[in-house]
């Protein structure tokens, strides 16, 4: 006769009427203690419950994370307002200084040739000639009055920031702005499109509202400039080769705002920029060993991202297919402030797209 298949217990009374198993937990319980499991789960959800409404809860209220950040800034933001009013009194009150002197030599001059005036006429000892060499003296007086102002002007030092700009750093990857570079879709709500092409010699044209250069059918040089000047902050630009048929390369990098545009304008003294990957120019003087008009690391369709970071006074390329990427310091006695975005297109029938601007960036490159 065969024996009857031995059941597995209820894990609670050891009894083996009635089993059930639970599917969570794999253990097997008897009718009575069965109730008593999914009692005990149901205890837990709601102990789950009341934790996910405490931890909702905290998020809605509780702004002491973020009211640490606000005050920071508020603090920043009071502390520089007074360093630019102390600067400002300082300034006016050196300026109100440099004037006096200048009218206390002036009233000098006039009291003597009040005394002089003074005598000739109590004397009656004058002649054309003194009237004449009076009249003249005090036009000199005069002139030399309006010129104590005209001759001196106030300029902004840019050597030394009165005031540093803020920059929100975050541990979180997901907010890295190297990922901002390496991403080939940048959310759209902090692209900027104030800068466009704006500049351009002959031998191109400007398309598309600005955002499109398309260069002509003869093979020259073509200098092309952004709209704006940039002094402070960091800004990224990204722009597409969209065609180029004759893999001629293109220059991006930055020029001085003052400096005259002219066809090669990547040999001006004040631009900084790159023909290619490891081919860059400095103060308008390309380093590169194998001097060559072609494309090496760099294909139709290609995105560069360039980076002018004002702040650290440096600029930095990536080609965002193949990740390489490279830096460059400025020496802003050669390329001074503000400057421009600025591109050298010379291959038949090139063009290039502004993709983005975003501005006021932060970059942990």
């Amino acid at each position: 006769m065969a024996s009857a298949t031995a059941k597995t217990p209820c894990i609670t009374c050891d009894k083996g009427i009635g089993l059930f198993k639970c599917e969570g937990c794999t253990q097997t319980f008897c009718t009575k203690h069965v109730s008593e499991h999914r009692q005990t789960l149901h205890h837990q959800l709601d102990e789950i419950i009341i934790i996910h409404d405490s931890l909702r809860e905290e998020i809605i209220e509780n702004n002491d994370q973020s009211n640490v950040l606000i005050n920071y800034i508020d603090e920043w933001e009071q502390e520089s307002i007074i360093k630019i009013q102390q600067m400002a009194e300082d300034t006016r009150r050196k300026v109100v200084k440099l004037l006096d002197i200048h009218k206390r030599t002036i009233s000098k001059k006039l009291n003597l040739l009040t005394k002089r005036i003074e005598k000739a006429r109590e004397e009656d000892d004058f002649f054309e000639t003194d009237l004449n060499h009076w009249i003249s003296t005090l036009d000199k007086l005069k002139q030399e009055l309006t010129d104590a102002s005209l001759s001196n002007s106030i300029e902004e030092d840019q050597t030394t920031p009165l005031i540093y700009q803020l920059k929100l750093a975050t541990s979180s990857s997901e907010f890295n702005d190297k990922n901002i570079l390496k991403s080939n879709s940048i959310d759209s709500t902090v692209i900027n499109f104030e800068d466009i092409f704006e500049y351009c010699l002959n031998g191109a044209k400007i398309e598309d509202n600005g955002q499109l250069i398309v260069h002509d059918e003869l093979s020259y040089p073509v200098e092309v400039r952004g709209k704006f000047g940039y002094s402070s902050g960091t800004h990224l630009f990204r722009l597409q080769i969209e065609k180029n048929p004759s893999r001629i390369w293109i220059f991006f990098g930055i020029i001085s705002k003052s400096q005259l545009m002219t066809k090669f304008s990547y040999e001006s003294s004040s631009a900084y920029g790159w023909a290619d990957y490891d081919d860059y120019f400095l103060c308008g003087f390309r380093h590169n060993n194998q001097i060559t008009d072609r494309f090496h690391h760099t294909i139709e369709n290609d995105i560069v991202a360039l980076v002018l970071d004002c702040t650290n006074r440096k600029i930095y390329y990536t080609n965002e297919r193949s990740q390489k990427s490279q830096q460059l310091n400025i020496d802003i006695n050669i390329c001074p402030f503000p400057w421009q975005f600025h591109i050298n297109i010379c291959g038949t029938s090139d063009q290039v797209r502004l993709l983005s601007v975003i501005n006021d960036i932060s970059l942990s490159l």
